[in-house]
């Protein structure tokens, strides 16, 4: 609009948050392996011999220079070989072209080398293994906590937790984008998102509460949380931060945590359960400056809320590619 700043944009493409994860993806820096480390002593050592073996010959060799230079440099490519080098770049091509044999195609034959050095394989589930998306599997409520009776749905502030703590937002036709684990928790609540040009957006809880959005704070891959600041219609400031169990516990209230709080994480863990914990804090009064409050003021003083479990669905087709890749 003429004469109406709408935004200032302070960071754009890889200098952005996603955009330097991206980078660091794409451009990482491979691992020194011990061999890498040790093949630059050898060489070292075999470079001294031979130099040293370049000496004593032309010592004993003196009354001949021209002899005692041919055959010194015949000790010197003897005790260090100048298709040493070669060696290693022909037998990364010889394994190479075994793998195209194989129908294995590999873009960075360095890789070929560390996969010599792997022992065991960890896979990324969401999207390899398993089904695009996490499904909504159950949730431990904080204020009616029973470990063994998951609540399906889940309860009062755990529910409005669910509807308020993401960074969803709406296209015009209505479609929710963001997030698919966002977008499942939040269709799990029921709440309905409402997002106007010339309004805050806001909240519909399925009991019919409205809660207006006052600041989101975007995950942050060091705290490994994401938080959002709202306004319910009394007019009270509550923060509900969602992240991993070990990062909600360290700023909850010890005194909000239930017992079995470490044991339900790694239970959960090691059933290959995608968990999110989820805390709330209702410590900000209605007079302090939202747009100016930092993130450790607004995630302070925090009281746990509950679990969210979900869930990855196997594709039809993993089973067999893992006993493929165990027979090789």
């Amino acid at each position: 609009e003429q004469g109406k700043d709408l935004a200032v944009v302070t960071k754009t493409g890889s200098f952005t948050s996603k955009g330097e994860l991206l980078r660091d993806i794409l451009s990482y820096k491979r691992h020194r392996f011990k061999f890498d480390v040790e093949i630059e002593i050898v060489i070292l050592i075999l470079a001294l011999y031979a130099v040293f073996c370049m000496i004593i010959t032309l010592y004993f060799l003196q009354d001949d220079p021209v002899y005692g230079w041919f055959y010194g440099m015949y000790v010197v490519g003897t005790a260090l070989p100048p298709l040493l080098p070669t060696v290693f770049v022909v037998s990364v091509g010889i394994s190479d072209n075994r793998l195209l044999k194989k129908r294995i195609a590999c873009t960075d034959s360095e890789g070929i080398l560390v996969a010599g050095k792997v022992k065991v394989a960890f896979f990324d589930k969401t999207g390899t293994l398993t089904e695009q998306g996490l499904a909504f599997l159950s949730a431990l409520s904080g204020s009616n906590w029973n470990k063994d009776i998951p609540s399906v749905p889940p309860s009062d502030e755990l529910a409005r937790g669910m509807a308020v703590c993401h960074t969803l937002s709406k296209t015009v036709d209505g479609t929710l984008v963001g997030n698919s684990v966002d977008i499942t928790m939040f269709e799990q609540s029921g709440a309905k998102l409402e997002a106007y040009p010339d309004r805050p957006i806001s909240v519909v809880e399925s009991s019919g509460r409205s809660l207006t959005v006052l600041k989101r704070f975007d995950f942050d891959h060091r705290r490994m949380t994401q938080a959002v600041i709202v306004k319910d219609a009394d007019g009270n400031i509550l923060t509900y931060v969602k992240g991993s169990a070990e990062s909600i516990k360290r700023i909850c209230n010890p005194r909000s945590l239930p017992v079995e709080f470490d044991e339900i994480a790694r239970s959960c863990a090691r059933d290959g359960i995608y968990q999110i914990a989820m805390c709330v804090s209702d410590h900000l009064s209605s007079d302090v400056d939202i747009a100016t409050i930092s993130r450790d003021d607004a995630e302070a003083n925090t009281n746990f809320v509950g679990f969210l479990n979900f869930k990855n669905v196997l594709k039809a087709e993993t089973r067999q590619v893992l006993k493929e890749l165990e027979e090789g």
